[in-house]
């Protein structure tokens, strides 16, 4: 019989199938940040381990129903809900589900985890990666190995930007919340010390509830001159 993972979305507790584990390593990332994932990629990959992505809840969940992966690792602020809701179906399921590596910009968030093995994005290149992910792989030893060139990494962080900007001119608060932590995150990712100072901003207001409108503006300028002449409408 087919291991079960129940999905905390169906209050019936509807069972998902995962499938036997994958040979090979394979692992899932979770991540709604273009760059960021890209960049786990390129390291997992280095290692000699096989990538799936997928940018949301539901796709991680639709994901999980065709393959069994070797380790998840999810970050905490997606689009469409907290990681930890993934966290913790995994961990209501079977013993043998996939183990999981909790990341986030944010070291808050660490205690949000839950007691789930939790690492700071992005990692301190890649010999942080390795650290991270080995104790939750004992399939096999991970190896060093050569940078695979992966998609144009400035096309994914236009892209992370473009996404980001549709979510703060939203009317809905939530979104426009989820807009300054995908910024948050991106600007982890690239060093952009601006762009991390003006998001803390953002989120420091929306957390208190105060007017947001200056901190809105500031960061969609900081998007616009990052994305160039694309961003000017034509």
């Amino acid at each position: 019989m087919a291991d079960k993972l129940r999905s905390a979305d169906d209050p019936a507790g509807s069972p998902i199938s995962l499938p036997p584990l994958t040979i090979g390593a394979s692992i899932l990332v979770v991540e709604d940040c273009l760059a960021s994932a890209e960049a786990i990629r390129l390291m997992a990959r280095g290692a000699g381990l096989r990538v799936r992505h997928a940018k949301s809840l539901d796709s991680a969940r639709r994901h999980l129903a065709a393959f069994r992966p070797a380790l998840v690792i999810v970050d905490l602020g997606l689009p469409d809900g907290d990681g930890v809701a993934l966290i913790d179906e995994l961990a209501r399921g079977p013993a043998g589900a996939p183990p999981v590596l909790a990341i986030s910009a944010d070291p808050d968030r660490a205690a949000s985890a839950r007691g789930t093995r939790f690492a700071l994005k992005p990692f301190a290149g890649r010999d942080g990666f390795m650290a991270a992910v080995a104790p939750l792989l004992p399939l096999r030893p991970l190896r060093s190995g050569a940078e695979e060139a992966g998609q144009d990494l400035d096309a994914l962080v236009q892209d992370d930007l473009a996404r980001a900007r549709a979510a703060l001119t939203d009317a809905d608060r939530a979104t426009r919340r989820y807009g300054a932590w995908l910024l948050r995150g991106l600007a982890a990712e690239t060093g952009d010390r601006a762009l991390d100072t003006a998001t803390r901003v953002l989120i420091g207001r929306l957390d208190a509830g105060e007017p947001e409108g200056a901190a809105v503006a500031a960061l969609l300028n900081l998007c616009a001159a990052r994305m160039g002449p694309r961003a000017v409408p034509a």
